[in-house]
């Protein structure tokens, strides 16, 4: 299946790159074609200049980089849902059975909140921070036939706070 967000990277990189006073003239071009399995979770790291996403199924973080033309990836041990840079080298990860901090230089992965541990019905899905550092992000639940799963606040320090309960698939969190 072909990585349909790569076009929203695209059509972005082509619009940094002309004029956006002849919008009339803009064309999108193919940046990079990848091929991915469930690719989601794009976020242009405006600071890096790199656009990070995640492919769920392949159990990967993508971060590309427009300027070299290279994608590099982390494997990651379950299923990935979300990916936000957090600092210099590091990124937060939501897998299957909690919140994770990324090395994006090294790799290695360290628990940051494992709220939902025991819940092997459920998955972390989609998450964005707000302007305060804080990881709004919610679950799904895996069969999508029971609301068992629920959107939560996580602090830079991993603290979390349930902020809505009974949802069966939280999705399209974008500020």
């Amino acid at each position: 299946m072909r990585f349909c967000i790569i076009l929203l990277c695209i059509f972005l990189i082509s619009c940094r790159e002309q004029s956006l006073t002849s919008q009339t003239d803009l064309q999108a071009e193919l940046e990079y074609e990848i091929f991915s399995q469930l690719g989601e979770g794009a976020f242009w790291n405006y600071e890096t200049k790199e656009f990070f996403w995640v492919d769920i199924i392949q159990k990967r973080v993508h971060i590309y980089n427009p300027e070299t033309g290279t994608d590099r990836y982390f494997e990651t041990p379950s299923p990935v849902g979300m990916v936000v840079p957090a600092s210099q080298g590091r990124a937060v990860i939501a897998l299957e059975d909690g919140i994770y901090m990324l090395d994006t230089t090294s790799g290695a992965i360290e628990p940051l909140s494992d709220i939902e541990k025991d819940m092997p019905e459920n998955r972390f899905n989609d998450g964005k921070c707000d302007p305060l550092g804080n990881l709004w992000v919610g679950s799904m639940h895996y069969p999508q036939n029971k609301p068992n799963a629920s959107l939560y606040r996580v602090s830079p320090d991993g603290s979390a706070k349930r902020m809505i309960d009974s949802v069966t698939i939280s999705n399209g969190i974008v500020w």
